[in-house]
């Protein structure tokens, strides 16, 4: 003879969502089996070089989880800490440049940086499982390197003659002979032209001699 239990399961929190809920079975409670998180969106991967300083936010952090109502924290954390995902061998290489505020589930630069490429592995938790994705972000060049030295020829010039000048700067790969952000200015009154970039720290450029400096 076949024997059946009978019970009665008991929603809380309203659950309506489809996913595991918790109850009670002939007043045993039940307790929903936690589902761990499954993804990690940044808001943004990208931030400006002259933004970047100690706690300057590159974007909002949030959590993709089937329970309804988990709360999450983040963490910056080597490949292969967490009990779900992968940050790959060097998806963790840049996380020291870089912090994460979990007030404002933000991740944040942790100074100011250099333009370019960065990888960072971060880490969701539940508070149970957790789960990592490595991004990669991008620090753009947005700033104009730092004249530091202009020499011209220590010699004797003439009207007409054509002088140039060795324009040296801090070292930036970026080239800066034209656009809103190419080095320009005036020696004397001549206004330099032909800009040349010569290497990442030394430009060139040349002026005209003409009578009365015009």
């Amino acid at each position: 003879m076949s024997k059946y239990i009978s019970f009665k399961v008991t929603p809380k929190n309203n659950n309506a969502t489809g996913s595991a809920v918790e109850g009670t079975i002939n007043g045993t409670a039940v307790v929903a089996a936690n589902s761990a998180p499954t993804d990690i969106t940044l808001s943004s991967t990208s931030i400006n070089q002259s933004a970047t300083s100690a706690s300057a936010s590159v974007g909002n952090l949030s959590t993709t989880d089937a329970d309804a109502g988990d709360t999450f924290t983040y963490a910056l954390v080597n490949n292969g800490a967490s009990s779900n995902g992968s940050c790959g061998t060097s998806g963790d290489d840049d996380n020291a440049s870089f912090q994460v505020d979990n007030v404002n589930d933000d991740l944040e630069t942790a100074s100011s940086l250099v333009a370019g490429s960065y990888s960072v592995c971060l880490q969701t938790s539940d508070g149970t499982a957790t789960y990592q994705e490595s991004f990669s972000l991008t620090v753009v060049d947005n700033v104009s390197p730092t004249i530091t030295n202009v020499s011209i020829p220590d010699s004797t010039h003439k009207v007409g003659d054509t002088v140039t000048v060795t324009i040296t700067v801090s070292s930036d790969s970026d080239d800066y002979t034209s656009g809103s952000g190419a080095i320009s200015g005036t020696i004397n009154g001549y206004t330099l032209g032909s800009l040349s970039k010569v290497s990442d720290t030394a430009y060139t450029a040349t002026f005209t001699i003409t009578d009365g400096g015009t």
